[in-house]
């Protein structure tokens, strides 16, 4: 273990960079290319300051990458970035189980405001909890829209696990029936569409597709979503090769840097896990998230390929809940599991009113912005928190367009 404030002078010998504009033509029309690549002094600026270790950011405007760009920290225990690496997506899965529940309302297999138990019969008279602590029948039924919006009493549970407090684990259960069955025992934390707290709402959903489609939630996002952005590379589980391209999560431990392939993973990502958590299980690329992006950018369509339609995209960007007070996303409100600008002043990145998107528990990150006709995604590895990095990434972005 090294102090990471004594390496700091020296580890900026070790950093390399990948050249931003190798991947496409500047349209100088359109932004400041040199402006532009400023983004690489930001990325080294978060490795610096022990944010995060190698990362890599890709901004995609009219139909074509501006900016690719990878910075390797070369501290001890990392690991370059390549076109192969493999990032944990956690919470920047819930989107893709998202555009598959409105894949569902599109063909008319379900309606907003059906009661889950309508589905998932388990769920059916539900329980909340004073703030006494005791707990009494809720008025209603969560509904589907509860679960999209995070405004169903739900939130995150997590268990001490040697010694470690661990957020979510697939071990924890048997399959999707199991976790949503064990959902049932825990009171909501208010009554069903009353309020927000963000949590395993999606999750839940998952369990949902699998009842509705008959085939497991992977197996779904696949035939739909997956093979037809091309995500091949994206996944609930890794095998043993792909277990190799898996980068390090950076961990902070009392000013000490250090870096760790699988210990502080949470999930197992074993393929013979039938818990596919569609709010966190997923793995990806940054090749195959961008495909998604692209889509989303595209308001449901990619490569000619319809996904969802623009009528989907517009709803699972609609504002729906509060506006964040602190932390990443402040002066957003949230839609289906999504960010949406709604106070550019108080964001303070120059970012247009309207861009939305969402980011990980382990430091990824990404937005579209429709009006720019423009997405920003950021790749790296770290428990460290994501507000200063996604700030000063956007900012940087904004002050290169013309």
């Amino acid at each position: 273990m090294v102090k990471f404030l004594q390496f700091v002078p020296l580890f900026l010998l070790f950093i390399s960079c990948k050249d931003p504009g190798s991947k496409t033509e500047a349209k100088t029309e359109r932004y400041n290319q040199s402006r532009l690549n400023r983004i690489a002094t930001v990325q080294r600026d978060i490795i610096q300051k022990g944010l995060t270790g190698s990362n890599q950011v890709l901004i995609f405007k009219d139909g074509q990458i501006i900016y690719d760009s990878i910075v390797n920290s070369g501290l001890r225990g990392d690991e370059n970035i390549t076109d192969q690496t493999i990032f944990p997506l956690w919470s920047m899965t819930k989107p893709i189980t998202t555009v598959a529940v409105m894949i569902l309302l599109e063909e008319g297999k379900i309606f907003l405001d059906d009661p889950i138990e309508k589905h998932l019969p388990e769920m059916a008279d539900p329980k909340c909890q004073h703030e006494s602590g005791n707990t009494y029948p809720c008025t209603r039924s969560v509904t589907i829209l509860d679960l999209l919006a995070h405004r169903s009493g739900w939130g995150y549970y997590p268990r001490k696990s040697d010694g470690q407090q661990v957020l979510l684990s697939d071990l924890w259960y048997k399959d999707l029936e199991d976790f949503s069955r064990s959902m049932v025992s825990i009171p909501l934390k208010f009554e069903p569409g009353s309020q927000y707290q963000y949590g395993i709402n999606t999750s839940i959903l998952g369990r949902l597709i699998e009842v509705i489609t008959g085939k497991s939630l992977y197996e779904f996002l696949k035939d739909r979503i997956l093979g037809p952005l091309e995500m091949h590379d994206t996944k609930f589980h890794l095998t043993d090769d792909e277990k190799v391209r898996l980068q390090p999560l950076l961990r902070n431990e009392n000013g000490v840097i250090n870096f760790y392939k699988h210990k502080y993973n949470e999930l197992s990502y074993l393929k013979s896990s039938e818990v596919q958590l569609g709010g966190a299980g997923m793995v990806s690329t940054t090749k195959d998230y961008a495909n998604f992006c692209q889509m989303l950018l595209n308001n449901g369509s990619f490569k000619g390929r319809h996904i969802i339609s623009p009528t989907s995209v517009e709803l699972i960007k609609t504002p729906l809940n509060p506006e964040l007070e602190n932390g990443t996303f402040t002066g957003c409100s949230t839609g289906f599991s999504l960010f949406i600008l709604t106070d550019p002043v108080k964001d303070g990145t120059l970012s247009p009113k309207g861009i939305f998107g969402w980011g990980g528990y382990h430091g990824t990150l990404f937005w579209i912005d429709q009006k720019n006709n423009l997405f920003g995604l950021v790749m790296d590895r770290t428990s460290q928190p994501a507000t200063d990095v996604f700030r000063k990434v956007r900012i940087a972005t904004y002050q290169a367009l013309n």
